[in-house]
Parts: structure tokens; sequence; C-alpha cells
């Protein structure tokens, strides 16, 4: 399963694709298939670490 992953707070190169087990579901939980995001203001304050 590939996945974006941010490694440390900086610059948009921190958040990088990496290959990564696929999770264990519990009785009640389901795993959802994302096709598309948005990434605001929000977002790239909390990867600059602001």
């Amino acid at each position: 399963m590939r996945a974006m992953v941010q490694i440390s707070y900086g610059p948009p190169e921190v958040i990088v694709l990496q290959e990564i087990t696929k999770p264990s579901l519990g009785s009640k939980e389901l795993l959802v298939h994302i096709q598309a995001a948005k990434v605001g203001p929000l977002d790239c304050a909390f990867r600059k670490g602001n």
C-alpha cells in the first residue's frame, strides 16, 4: 500500500510517497481508499510546524 507520509516538519519535500503495510482493521472499522485530497493554509502551517 502506498501513502504520502510526512517525515518531519519543514518544506513540502518532507512529504514523501512511501510503501507501507496495510493497517489491520478491528471488527467495527473499515479501510477507505482516498483518490483526491485538498491541501489548505492550515495544512501548510501544520507541515511547517507553526
